[in-house]
This record gives C-alpha cells, structure tokens and sequence, in this order.
C-alpha cells in the first residue's frame, strides 16, 4: 500500500492465503531467454508491408519465438527481422482470443497503452541512441531516435516516413514495419553488433506483457543484432538453416547449476530452409525454477555461432473462474466499526511497539503489521493493541489464519494485502487481478463472514496517470467491488508530478471515484502522506495534512490513516542529525502536535461524520476563481457544514444552506462566529483553508 513503486522492495508485506508453490519439474516450467544473438539477413528482396505475413521474404528472416517475461506468457508472439540496404524490416504476429476488444485510443507515444509491440534499437550498443519504436495493433506508428552529432552526443534522429501497416488473422493481430536506416544517421556501422528489444503489450483483458529477452527499455539485456551474413539462426529453442545448403552444427545443452555435469555435444544437420528444435526439455529434466541451462551452437568449423542462456519460471495459469454472485453474503459481527462514535484513524504496517505513540496523536486503528515485523506477531500483536485499546485488520495468510486472529477483541477485519493494481516489477502486469483479489475475497468471505474485508489500491485512483499503475481505466473500478472497506493512497506533495502541493484536491478525486464505483454504503478510505518519503517532492506541512484530511472528508470518506514510512535523506538530516537511514515511524515532533490536535478536532466530531449526508444541503458560489467544496450533516437540532478551499488561491465564498435558522454560526476550533441570515453565510477562505460551522436548524432554538 502506500509505497510509491520503486519503494515497494523495501517493505515486507505477509504473504496471501496462497501457499508457497512446490518447486515444479522442468517440463512444468517455462525457459525465459536471458542471453542470445540474433541476425538482421540481408534481404534478395523486399517484403511488401500490407499487413499479410505470407510474403516470402519472411521465410529468410531472423524469426523471434518462445516470448516471456517474469513468467510464462499466454499469450505468445511470433516475431521476424530481416533489412537491405536502406531498411530494417519487423514483422509480428500477436496472438490473442479477443480481438474485438484490442485497445486503440491512444495515440502518439501514448501508443504504449494500446494493444502493441515495442521495440528498441540500439545500433552499435551505445545506449545512449537506442531507439524507440511503438508499433500498434492498428498499424499506427509512434519513435524517439537518437543519431549522433558532431561531438559524439545524441541529437534527434531523422523524422523519416515508415511504413507500417496491421493485419488480423483469425486467433491473432499482425504487423509489417520497414524502418529506414537513415534515422540513426549517416555513418552507420553494421560492422558492429547492435541490439534489439523486442517487447510486447497485450492491453484488453487479461493484460499481459512479454518480450524475445529483456524488459522493456533496458538496452543491457537485449540481445545482439549481427548484420554477418550468417544462414544459421536461432529459431525460438531451436535452430533454422535459411541457407541454400545443409548446414552441420554441434550443439550442447547444460545446466549452470552448481556441480552439474557438462553436457555432450550434440551433432546436427540443418537441412537448406528448415527448422530444427532443440530437445532442451530432456537435457533440462529435474531442474528447478530459477535455474539456468545453456545453449551453445558451434559451427562445422569450430566458431562459435551462439552461446544462448535461459532461466526457467513458472507458467502463467489462467485467473480462477470465479461468479461473484458466488461470494457468501456477510453476516458481519458487531465491532468498533458499527459505533456511531468511532471514526478510523489509522497507520499503515506499524510494529505494535509503537501502539502508545500513536493512540496519544489519536489513532485508534492498525492496518497490517503483524506479521511484517519479527515481534511481537500474530495474537501476541493483537494483545498489545487490545491492551491500548486499538484495533486492527490483518492480512488474509495461512499465518494469520492458523492464529485465529479472527477471534480477537482487538481484530476487525481482513485485507488484500497492498495495492493489487500496481505494475509488477517482474512482470509489467498488475500484482494481481482483479479475479485473483475476487478468489482471496471469497475465500475470506467463506472462511469468516463476520468480519471485513479491506483492499487498498494505488495513487492512480485519484491520479488516472499514475504510471506505476498496471490497470487499465476499465479494470480498475472492478476491484472496488470486491471489498467491504476500499482504500487507496496518492501523495501530491510527495508523489505527485508536476506541482503536486498545487494539486491536492487528487484526495478529493480519489475519494469521489471509490464512492463511485463501490456498492452504495461501503466504507472508503484514504492514506496521507506525514513526511518526505523518499527523495522526490517534499514533505507536506502541518496545514497541508490538515487539509487533505478534510478534502477527503467534505467528499465523503468514512475514514482516513498515515503513512509514515520514510526513506528521505533529508527528513533524517533534519530531525534525527544523521545522513540516511529508514524508518516506519518517521514523524516530526511538530508533525506529532499536528496530527494531534487534527485528529481530536475530528474525533469530537465523530458522531457527526458518520450521520447521513444531507443531498444538496449546501450550495456555494465563489467569486474570485478558487472552488470551496462542502458537505452537510445535521445532528442533535443543529446543522453542520463542512468546507474546504480546494485550491491554493484565497476565496470569498457564499454558502446557502438548507434549513439554517437565521443568527449565527460556529466556526469551530476557530474561536469566531459569522452571521447567518435566509441560509446564506458570506466568509473568507485563504488559499487551502477549511471551515467547519455549527448551525441552528430553522424552527430549532
């Protein structure tokens, strides 16, 4: 949760429900290319880029099989390369079982969010003119390409036209590309390898990502690009002759495993214009996942044509089958959350060593932690937050279930785990889909129906370009249904980019779109940020805190907590007289106060908060171009109104509220009063400011 993407490594989150998986056999695994040459065959003729890969010519390229990426793919992709003397020439086939439902609605470099293929071209392996080349399943085209300048250094390459034109087939979408060589300059050296990243984007559901070797990006993993002439190719794990002759090759498949015996070599015969697979599978038996085994291909003459390397993963299994309507209904048992007078606040991953710190600044929830730290864990957790008088949710684990946390007075519910939607650092995918959140929610729901079931999303709830998100717009709202509680997180003055302080109001966003595509009544949350998190942004200040609180608030949250994990060099510098370091609990003394004081304002009005909404019950105008959201509740005989200054911007506002008794108005914890006369309350907002007012009711004295 909460962790900006390149953060996550550093926290540990408790496994799910899902036990560790025995190590497969090697027929079981997947081999995910690490290493490899390929060969750019000079071409006698051209193909005709129209989309149709029947062409001839593709029969003498360099073909690109066995894609992957953190695991198995679905999905596969069949991929060619071949040039003459003026173009590079790529052809795909992308297979898919939906093609009615590619993504198309984006457009120049955004092309990377439609169905797509990337590739990367590095001539020569100078990564600094790698370039980059997005290719959509519509046959649009968008590139960045470097060449160089007189000094040496990357200057825009050449905007040349490309010729690029789809195709589809019955089961798959194909493309043709011919990319002239003069993009990268004049002076091209095909004497020297290049490289080339040849990746994939399978955005309609399930998503997908996968590529030939490498990620996406990243010029060090791709394989080489030979422009020598050679008629022996790799052929996915095997080997293709586009020769005009039989071709003889010994080959030796081992693994790298410590101690592991080295493999004989094979001798083969490749004839003129086919294909021979390699039997990696037999030479591979009783390996493990996460092993490597070797290829190495060596000319009749003794050189060296090849020497490949793979790892072997795990497959990727379809998502479970899961009717949602199949879900038990709940039969929720009476906790805090059911009081009119409680309202969470809470932290994220705390050890419960810290459980007095945080009820004195008023927090009265935990959220995870329990089996993230060594001790204390488990029920032994709970105690010390029981012993408090806070409560807390914990992750959904064999662990915990085995512990029968659910029995605690101090436990409250289950989550997820952390941000489902974010983009995993091994696959490209979502963490989990939502049909993987769906099969945890329901077993949880069938394990123990009477307590809640938490799951907490990414930034990009409230900011829809977040990119460490994996989501799709359509499928980000589906998770929102497979919870009780629905969190997220987004940090504008930490996070945000650019001129994320002048962007607050994302809270507000954020809470907006879960209420929205939740089921009516279910509780949503929030995280704020408390400090400087890593060493991007800043940290918030007090007033800043203050008001993210009540965006969310005045926009309908039933619940907020901190993060207070920090990475920040300068947060230690400044408050702990040290250079660096980590902390989970990294909170400013004037921070402490705030939050103090912030959270007892909202405590006290807890009762309120948790009262209906009252529909339309405040409208506001503005004057002077800032934008003061409120909300409504009456309780006991008096009306509440809860404003905000949405912008950082001063404000003149005009509040007309439904129901008010002419006289005068609270303006709580403010120490003043405004006057109150046919509804309407006439009052000053600076840039950012919150307002709260207590109302008579008309016809109540």
């Amino acid at each position: 949760m909460n962790i900006i993407p390149f953060l996550q490594a550093s926290v540990v989150l408790a496994a799910t429900l899902v036990a560790t998986p025995v190590l497969q056999a090697a027929d079981d695994l997947v081999p995910r290319r690490t290493a490899s040459t390929l060969a750019a065959p000079l071409l006698r003729a051209a193909p005709q880029i129209d989309g149709d890969l029947g062409d001839a010519a593709w029969k003498q390229a360099q073909p690109l099989r066995d894609f992957a990426f953190g695991k198995g793919v679905r999905f596969q992709t069949e991929g060619w390369v071949a040039r003459d003397a003026t173009n590079l020439y790529f052809a795909a086939r992308c297979y898919d079982d939906n093609l009615k439902a590619l993504v198309t609605a984006n457009e120049g470099m955004a092309l990377w969010k439609n169905d797509c293929i990337e590739l990367f071209i590095v001539p020569r392996k100078e990564e600094l003119f790698t370039g980059h080349f997005v290719v959509s399943c519509e046959g649009k085209i968008a590139f960045k390409a470097w060449a160089k300048d007189e000094w040496g250094e990357p200057t825009a390459g050449r905007r040349l036209p490309i010729a690029c034109v789809a195709g589809r087939e019955k089961d798959a979408w194909t493309v043709e590309v011919a990319i002239p060589l003069a993009i990268f300059g004049d002076a091209l050296d095909l004497g020297r390898p290049w490289a080339l990243g040849f990746n994939r984007e399978k955005q309609n559901t399930p998503i997908e990502v996968s590529s030939f070797q490498g990620s996406f990006n990243t010029p060090t993993e791709y394989p080489d690009l030979a422009f020598d002439g050679r008629s022996v190719l790799v052929d996915g794990l095997g080997l293709r002759n586009i020769g005009n002759a039989p071709q003889q090759v010994q080959v030796t498949i081992q693994s790298r495993s410590e101690g592991a015996a080295v493999g004989k070599p094979m001798a083969l015969t490749l004839p003129a214009g086919e294909r021979v697979a390699l039997p990696w599978q037999a030479q591979t038996a009783g390996m493990k996942a996460g092993e490597v085994f070797t290829v190495r291909t060596v000319e009749s003459g003794g050189r060296l044509l090849v020497a490949e390397e793979y790892k072997l993963v795990e497959p990727t299994c379809p998502p479970p089958v899961i009717d949602p309507a199949s879900v038990p209904p709940p039969r929720f048992v009476k906790t805090v959350l059911d009081d009119p007078n409680f309202f969470p606040i809470s932290v994220w991953l705390q050890p419960a060593g810290v459980a007095t710190m945080f009820k004195a600044m008023g927090v009265n929830t935990f959220v995870g932690g329990c089996d993230s730290y060594p001790s204390p864990r488990g029920k032994d957790f709970f105690d010390l937050l029981h012993a408090q008088g806070l409560v807390g949710l914990a992750v959904f684990n064999a662990e915990n279930l085995a512990a029968r946390l659910q029995d605690h007075p101090a436990f409250i519910g289950w989550m997820e785990g952390d941000e489902p939607d974010l983009s995993s650092p091994a696959t490209g995918q979502v963490t989990r889909s939502p049909e993987e959140v769906l099969a945890i929610f329901k077993e949880a729901r069938t394990v123990d129906p009477g307590h809640r079931f938490y799951v907490n999303l990414s930034q990009a709830v409230g900011q829809e370009n977040f990119v460490g998100s994996a989501a799709t717009p359509e499928q980000l709202p589906i998770y929102a249904r497979y919870c009780d509680i629905l969190s997220f997180d987004v940090y504008p003055c930490n996070s945000v980019q650019p001129n994320g302080p002048d962007r607050m109001y994302l809270v507000a966003k954020g809470i907006d779109r879960s209420r929205r595509w939740s089921a009516p009544g279910t509780p949503v949350w929030t995280w704020i940020e408390v400090n400087q998190i890593q060493g991007l942004g800043r940290a918030p200040t007090p007033d800043e805190v203050k008001t993210q609180i009540w965006m969310a608030l005045v926009h309908g949250a039933t619940g907020y907590g901190f993060f207070c994990h920090s990475w920040s060099a300068a947060f230690f510098k400044e408050h702990m007289g040290i250079e660096s370091g980590f902390s989970q609990t990294a909170i400013s003394k004037p921070m402490i106060a705030a939050l103090t004081t912030i959270n007892a304002e909202v405590k006290a009005l807890a009762a309120v908060l948790n009262s209906p909404t009252i529909a339309g019950g405040t409208q506001v105008s503005v004057t002077q171009g800032s934008r003061v959201d409120a909300i409504t509740k009456a309780k006991d005989g008096s009306i509440y109104v809860f404003a905000v200054n949405m912008y950082r911007k001063p404000e003149a506002a005009t509040l007309t509220v439904k129901g008010a008794a002419d006289g005068v108005a609270e303006v709580l914890y403010e120490n003043r009063t405004v006057a109150v006369k046919g509804g309407v309350i006439v009052d000053a907002f600076a840039p950012y400011a919150v307002h709260r007012y207590k109302l008579t009711a008309m016809g109540v004295k």
